[in-house]
């Protein structure tokens, strides 16, 4: 057994916080941070995560999580995450998006209903909507074609990209 070097105190420690959702509502949140993730759902399954903190109210700097399901063998969770994707683009006033952290620290309005307990999990949180921080319409982007949804087979970025880029020749799948 390794040793630790020094005599742990547990009893010094504070004991865990236990999560909580945030009460449905809205809340003035922004993206902190960005990351392209494996998916547990099999090979070429990915998602990319957006960390948002809330800005303002007592339950400021508590986090919460969206999980965009960008590349999926599942057409349906693919066509969900897009929709979800791009209205947080046109939130936050980027209706064209090539990298996540473009999106980073733009306060928006997030929307968020409390979802029941599932399995081994506990309530939780999920957006409802996505809506500017400031009550003013989203910029507009060009008209651009409808993306094609990518085959089961395609290979997402890497996990050490932190944002999805798609060639230039394409499309990006939230288009």
């Amino acid at each position: 057994m390794p040793s630790l070097g020094q005599t742990f105190d547990a009893n010094a420690q504070q004991d865990m916080n236990s999560f909580e959702p945030l009460p449905e509502g809205d809340y003035k949140m922004m993206i902190t941070s960005s990351e392209i993730k494996e998916a547990s759902t099999g090979p070429g399954n990915s998602y990319l995560q957006l960390d948002m903190k809330v800005l303002e109210g007592e339950n400021a700097n508590k986090v919460f999580i969206s999980r965009l399901n960008l590349w999926n063998a599942n057409t349906t969770a693919v066509e969900i995450a897009n929709k979800e994707f791009g209205a947080i683009c046109k939130a936050i006033g980027k209706p064209l998006c090539e990298n996540s952290d473009d999106l980073h620290n733009i306060p928006l309005t997030v929307t968020l209903k409390v979802t029941p307990p599932k399995g081994n999990y506990g309530p939780g949180n999920a957006a409802k909507g996505y809506s500017s921080a400031t009550g003013n319409p989203a910029p507009s982007a060009p008209a651009a074609p409808s993306p094609a949804t990518p085959p089961a087979a395609a290979i997402p970025p890497q996990a050490s990209n932190p944002a999805p880029a798609a060639p230039a020749a394409e499309t990006p799948p939230w288009g």
